[in-house]
């Protein structure tokens, strides 16, 4: 199970894309930890925006995290409560890579940076991994996670959110929404 942050501004209360939004993490099966920010401002409307979210919502007032991005108040409370209410993954970390998810994203070096969420399975340098949509096959040249800046590590492994390099030359070999699995006998080759 995956989880997401709903953040109400409290000057603003809640808003259609605020309610959209729920409804698609709802929808996609996401622990939902609430948050409203921006109680330290003056014109800030706490009880009125909670009352919205409880009302558009059916989030109880009590599940809320009161919360002020440019004080800090409330921020580690809100982050401990993500690390309680949201699940760890599910998949077998000790397996070869056999689902991750590719967004893309362009370093300054020429070279291509798929960041990726891992489904199951782990992914080192080294490896030989296939894209499944272009079923173009490479060799894991780098492996990282975002801390928030990139920093290399020896493997990801599932439920990890980091990126990879390979010796991709083109970005239009890679697609973005992709699966990657490790090629040959130890993936789904």
């Amino acid at each position: 199970m995956r989880g997401a942050i709903l953040l109400v501004d409290c000057t603003q209360g809640v808003q259609a894309q605020t309610v959209a939004n729920a409804l698609l993490a709802i929808e996609g099966g996401l622990e939902i930890v609430p948050a409203l920010n921006k109680i330290d401002m003056q014109t800030a409307q706490i009880d009125e925006s909670l009352e919205e979210m409880e009302h558009t919502l059916s989030i109880r007032r009590g599940e809320v995290f009161k919360i002020s991005g440019k004080t800090g108040d409330g921020v580690e409370e809100l982050l401990e409560a993500v690390l309680m209410l949201v699940p760890p993954p599910h998949g077998r970390r000790e397996r070869a890579a056999e689902g991750a998810r590719v967004r893309l994203g362009v370093q300054r070096v020429p070279r291509v940076v798929a960041y990726v969420r891992l489904i199951d399975g782990s992914v080192t340098r080294g490896d030989q991994i296939r894209f499944m949509g272009t079923d173009r096959e490479y060799e894991v040249e780098y492996v990282g996670l975002f801390k928030p800046h990139m920093v290399e590590v020896n493997r990801l492994t599932a439920g990890q959110v980091g990126y990879l390099m390979a010796n991709i030359k083109t970005i239009a070999d890679v697609r973005v929404g992709d699966t990657i699995t490790v090629a040959g006998p130890a993936g789904l080759a």
